[in-house]
């Protein structure tokens, strides 16, 4: 069953990718192993994170994952990032009501 997840690029372009299991998510996030991060911004929610990004010389900091995660000035997520739904034994798509919550709290970031 497809998966509905959020996409946000270092640029803070934001869009919707649809998967199936975390190994579809590789060739979006733009890494070769994925780390799952707790945003303290969003209980409930999981970054889903390139875990090798902070030693990528062409990474960019990820403002809004970085924001949501929480842990300034001591970390940052580096390189893009897809935000899903955490289930008890496997990751959640999200509904749209998700999806409308947290473009909102993107938006208020940006301003």
């Amino acid at each position: 069953m497809m998966k509905t997840g959020l996409l946000i690029k270092t640029n803070d372009e934001v869009s919707l990718i649809e998967f199936n299991q975390l190994s579809d998510l590789y060739p979006i996030v733009g890494c070769n192993m994925i780390e799952v991060a707790y945003p303290k911004a969003w209980p409930g929610y999981v970054l889903l994170i390139d875990e090798e990004g902070k030693y990528k010389e062409k990474n960019n900091i990820n403002i809004v994952g970085t924001l949501a995660y929480g842990r300034m000035p001591y970390d940052v997520i580096v390189g893009d990032m897809v935000v899903c739904r955490k289930g008890l034994s496997d990751l959640e798509g999200l509904t749209s009501s998700d999806i409308k919550l947290l473009k909102e709290y993107i938006g208020e970031q940006k301003k």
